[in-house]
C-alpha cells in the first residue's frame, strides 16, 4: 500500500466519521434553531393575546363604570322626584308631613 493511498483512505475514514459526527450534531443545531424560533413564536403570540384581553378588559371595565353611574344618577334623580312627589301629595292634602 503506498502513501497516498493510506493518505486516501484516511481522507475517507475522517470524511464518513464527520458525517457520522457532523450530521447529528448538525440536526440537533437545526432542531435548536427552530425550537428556539417556535418558542419565540409562542411568546410572541401570547402577548399579543394579552395586549388584546387586557385592552378588552379596560374596555368593558370602562362600559360598567359608565353604566354603574347613569344607574345612580337615574336613581338620585328618582328618589328627588318622589320626594317632590310625596310634598305635594302632602301640600295639596293640607297636611303637615
Amino acid at each position: 500500500m503506498t502513501p497516498l493511498d493510506l493518505l486516501w483512505a484516511f481522507v475517507v475514514i475522517v470524511f464518513w466519521m464527520a458525517i457520522a459526527v457532523g450530521v447529528p450534531y448538525g440536526g440537533l443545531l437545526v432542531y435548536c434553531f427552530v425550537a428556539n424560533w417556535i418558542d419565540d413564536h409562542r411568546r410572541e403570540r401570547r402577548a399579543e393575546i394579552e395586549r388584546t384581553l387586557d385592552r378588552k378588559q379596560a374596555e368593558l371595565r370602562a362600559t360598567v363604570l359608565a353604566l354603574a353611574q347613569a344607574l345612580a344618577d337615574e336613581r338620585i334623580a328618582a328618589d328627588h322626584t318622589s320626594e317632590q312627589m310625596v310634598a305635594r301629595a302632602y301640600l295639596s292634602s293640607g297636611r303637615v308631613p
